[in-house]
């Protein structure tokens, strides 16, 4: 996978103490900051990933509503994401 070269400003206590983690672990700040983002970004978007049915059992109890076949776009496309 090719890397992007980017440039971030850090407190000076959070440096020490990022570069004293990656020390201990015998890696890179750099791959510590990759590991965190990595880890959050997965954690927001799998908590944030709709579940398609969830709306129709909690709706209809168990049932799709009546114009599915209808408006099957904004069922997929529009009302998963209204709440977000």
């Amino acid at each position: 996978m090719p890397m992007i070269r980017t440039q971030i400003y850090l407190p000076q206590d959070l440096y020490l103490q990022a570069k004293l983690l990656a020390d201990s672990q015998k890696t890179t700040i750099s791959q510590l900051i990759r590991q965190s983002l990595t880890k959050k970004i997965t954690q927001k978007t799998s908590k944030n990933k709709p579940r398609l049915l969830d709306g129709f059992i909690a709706k209809g109890k168990g049932k799709p509503p009546k114009d599915l076949a209808t408006n099957i776009d904004y069922y997929l496309y529009v009302e998963p994401y209204k709440n977000l």
